[in-house]
């Protein structure tokens, strides 16, 4: 019973994994390197690995998510605004607040201009706004 216990949840995070590299390799064929899509799924792969708390493997995946939908949607687009999002709470697990706050700042303008004022995505943003300014006051 323990051992069913304990290997259900590997491999559960075993088959994420997989299905988000599958998902990369299969959008990276598909699509240029530089499509939204392979943005999208860079991000998802992204996610998985913050989850996982493999933060250094996360990063440069978000990093390059970002800058691919800056270049593809534009600085003020929400998809773009989403990756500041992600980024912003990736450094916040990493206790690097202070590169965290200015990224969910953006992130929330983008959300205010972009998305109707109750939409719960910008209260999200506005409540990580508010836990990593939190963060970045306790430390300094």
């Amino acid at each position: 019973m323990f051992v069913t216990a304990v290997k259900r949840p590997l491999i559960a995070m075993k088959n994420r994994v997989a299905i988000g590299l599958g998902d990369r390799f299969i959008n990276q064929r598909c699509y240029k390197d530089n499509h939204p899509d392979v943005a999208t799924s860079l991000n998802n792969l992204a996610a998985l690995y913050r989850e996982e708390g493999r933060y250094s493997e996360a990063e440069p995946l978000y990093v390059r998510s970002l800058s691919i939908r800056e270049q593809q949607l534009g600085a003020d687009h929400p998809d773009t605004a989403g990756s500041l999002f992600n980024m912003a709470a990736l450094y916040y697990n990493m206790e690097c607040y202070s590169q965290a706050l200015p990224l969910i700042q953006r992130a929330v303008k983008i959300y205010e201009q972009a998305l109707n004022p109750d939409h719960p995505t910008i209260q999200s943003a506005h409540s990580w706004l508010r836990t990593i300014s939190e963060a970045v006051d306790s430390v300094s």
